[in-house]
């Protein structure tokens, strides 16, 4: 994972209950690779038919052991396209990027992209 310069001050502010926030929107992105500091400006979010990114709801987070959990998502791709990763805005702020180990390719038959998400600190 890559923490955005541009989403620390955000992300520090929520850990600690300075600001909350209800805009956190998870992307899926296309790049064949990404900066080693990314802006939101840098990622091609993925545009197949079906795709729409996600507002997660602030009322599904859990936390189990210093880890902040969302259920899992499934993204539907009604067409053939390459997804490298994915990415945390908050409102329209970059906090975060994964890339993936593999990149998932999605057949012209369309499929699903399912994320996990879990966000800790070791």
């Amino acid at each position: 994972m890559v923490i955005a310069e541009s989403g620390k001050e955000l992300m520090l502010k929520n850990i600690v209950g300075k600001q909350y926030s209800y805009n956190n929107v998870l992307h899926l992105y296309t790049n064949e690779s990404i900066p080693d500091n990314p802006l939101l400006e840098d990622l091609i979010e993925c545009n197949s038919e079906g795709y729409s990114p996600l507002l997660l709801g602030t009322s599904n987070w859990t936390i189990e052991n210093n880890i902040i959990i969302y259920p899992d998502v499934t993204f539907n791709i009604n067409e053939e396209d390459t997804i490298s990763g994915y990415y945390l805005t908050q409102n329209n702020i970059l906090l975060f990027v994964y890339p993936f180990s593999e990149k998932i390719e999605i057949n012209l038959n369309g499929g699903q992209v399912l994320i996990s998400l879990r966000i800790g600190f070791l």
